[in-house]
């Protein structure tokens, strides 16, 4: 089994999970990231739309009013260090623009401190070889339509229900920071926490009936036996305003969730030359294909790939289903896992980092959903 557990004592075990809002301070330093990726990528298809010239590693701290990023990059069209620091000062606008539109508020300051790519890394990629190494996970069950773990998938709805309401409705008592915890007994829901920022002038007992009402029953189906709300009592302070935030920091979250192994890699702020990202996005798409397809019986998939820095093809492939079964010859004999065939195949090179790092970069229900043109991972290829 892929658990190393039987399957019937997983099912009598408690499972929980959670998930953050895009108000996170975590969160907010990866969009930040990912808007650095954005800007490279529309850079290059302005400039040079049919070559993979852009490189992209940024690293995001925020806090306290401030915003710091370093890393390294290579833009398209930018020949001297005055076109790098036009670049540079194009995303400084759009760090504004995105505090801004998460929390209502104005950053103090920010610092960015980007250099150009190592010559040394530069060499192997330009030739088609990995921006980096290390192992990607993917994973996919047949356990609901998403194809993700069920308290996974119903922390993070909720979180993203959380999230809509503070940012969609402005009469609303919440605020954009938050957090979410869902705990399954037997199969069921038993508990449900929440911390959310609000506005002062709200009480606990009023924003508990509210949340239970209209946003913890309607995604859950029912209402727990226990809902903790705001534990700490009263949190008007959050964002950068209550604690500070890294790129990367919410990897599970941003991975299957606390069931599952995941890769050591990050994804925000990288380019798809990175295999951290790119290729942890292709491992999901074998899972879920092998999972839709039923590949030897397959109800629950997981996915490793290993890379060398570059070079094209990984190092190895692990592929095993829940059955025990090694499905690994029908990885390599249907799909391209070179970082130049992943990102052909799923159509990377373009600005898409922000959108699929603020809800979820996993989950897409694809019978239903109208975002697989820009989540082109979570796809189903009936061809294969």
């Amino acid at each position: 089994m892929i658990s190393g557990m039987p399957e019937n004592k997983l099912k009598l075990m408690e499972r929980s999970a959670e998930s953050v809002t895009p108000g996170h301070p975590d969160k907010i330093c990866d969009r930040i990231a990912d808007s650095f990726v954005d800007e490279c990528m529309r850079a290059n298809l302005e400039i040079a739309p049919d070559k993979m010239v852009g490189r992209m590693a940024a690293e995001v701290t925020g806090g306290h009013g401030e915003v710091y990023v370093t890393g390294e990059c290579r833009i398209a069209g930018a020949e001297t260090d005055e076109d790098l620091q036009a670049f540079i000062r194009k995303c400084e606008k759009n760090i504004h623009s995105i505090y801004c539109e998460i929390t209502g508020c104005q950053l103090n300051h920010v610092r960015l401190n980007m250099v150009p790519q190592s010559a040394n890394i530069a060499a192997g990629v330009d030739i088609g070889g990995a921006g980096d190494q290390g192992v990607m996970i993917g994973y996919a069950t047949n356990e609901t339509p998403e194809m993700l773990p069920l308290p996974f998938l119903l922390a993070r709805r909720i979180t993203n229900a959380l999230y809509a309401e503070a940012l969609n409705d402005p009469s609303s008592w919440m605020k954009s920071d938050g957090k979410s915890v869902v705990i399954m007994r037997n199969g069921k829901v038993a508990s449900v926490v929440v911390a959310i920022q609000h506005k002062d002038g709200f009480g606990k007992e009023e924003m508990t009936q509210d949340l239970l009402k209209r946003i913890v029953v309607p995604i859950v189906g029912y209402a727990p036996n226990r809902f903790v709300v705001n534990g700490a009592g009263i949190f008007s302070i959050g964002g950068f305003e209550a604690d500070a935030g890294t790129t990367g920091r919410k990897l599970i979250i941003d991975n299957y969730g606390p069931e599952l192994q995941i890769g050591g890699g990050a994804y925000s702020g990288k380019d798809a030359t990175k295999v951290d990202r790119s290729a942890a996005y292709m491992a999901r798409y074998i899972a879920k294909n092998a999972v839709a397809h039923q590949v030897e019986g397959s109800e629950k998939v997981m996915i490793q790939l290993a890379y060398a820095i570059g070079i094209e093809q990984p190092e190895a492939i692990i592929a095993i289903n829940d059955k025990g079964v090694d499905i690994s010859g029908w990885v390599r004999d249907k799909f391209d896992l070179s970082p130049r065939g992943i990102i052909e195949k799923l159509n990377l090179w373009r600005p898409i980092y922000q959108m699929v790092c603020t809800g979820g970069h996993y989950g897409l229900d694809h019978r239903t959903s109208t975002m697989l043109d820009t989540w082109t991972w979570e796809n189903i290829d009936q061809s294969l």
